[in-house]
């Protein structure tokens, strides 16, 4: 059970509208939005303060759509819908184990929640989930190794 109110009422990530003279464009895959605000405010690719900033927005917007409070049994069982688990667990513990076993790009699951679009791809092994984001789309370390939903999801990309 999606919650598409927020894709319906194309409501913005306040991360995005801090900066001033920035347009946020809530249809726009996050990578892409974050190399515009990048440009737009003249980071410096892979700087400290670019890092910073990008650790910030995809927390910030992974948390927007997911939310943070990862007690909650219900948003536990709609991310496990959302990547395919069906019908969910009916409990946290076994909603976090079954979701070990998935093989998810986390920059692809947040922008299938911005653009209101489908399911994120469901990879068959750790191999081809490390193929496809090693080329294209890699989630900041630091901010997915943090306590919650996030987390479970986090494969280690030797």
């Amino acid at each position: 059970m999606l919650d598409t109110r927020r894709i319906q009422s194309g409501s913005t990530n306040s991360f995005w509208t801090r900066f001033s003279g920035f347009t946020p464009n809530s249809k726009a895959g996050l990578p892409t939005e974050f190399k515009r605000l990048a440009r737009h405010m003249c980071w410096v690719p892979n700087s400290d303060e670019w890092r910073k900033y990008r650790e910030e927005a995809y927390t910030s917007e992974f948390e927007f759509w997911y939310g943070s409070d990862s007690t909650k049994l219900e948003r536990w069982q709609q991310l496990c819908e959302e990547v395919g688990i069906s019908p969910a667990p009916p409990s946290i513990t076994k909603c976090r184990k079954a979701l070990r076993g998935v093989h998810i790009n986390l920059v692809d699951l947040v922008n299938c929640r911005r653009s209101g679009f489908g399911r994120p791809r469901r990879f068959q092994s750790y191999q081809q989930l490390r193929n496809y984001t090693l080329n294209r789309r890699t989630y900041p370390k630091e901010a997915a190794k943090k306590e919650g939903f996030i987390k479970e999801l986090l494969r280690v990309l030797l």
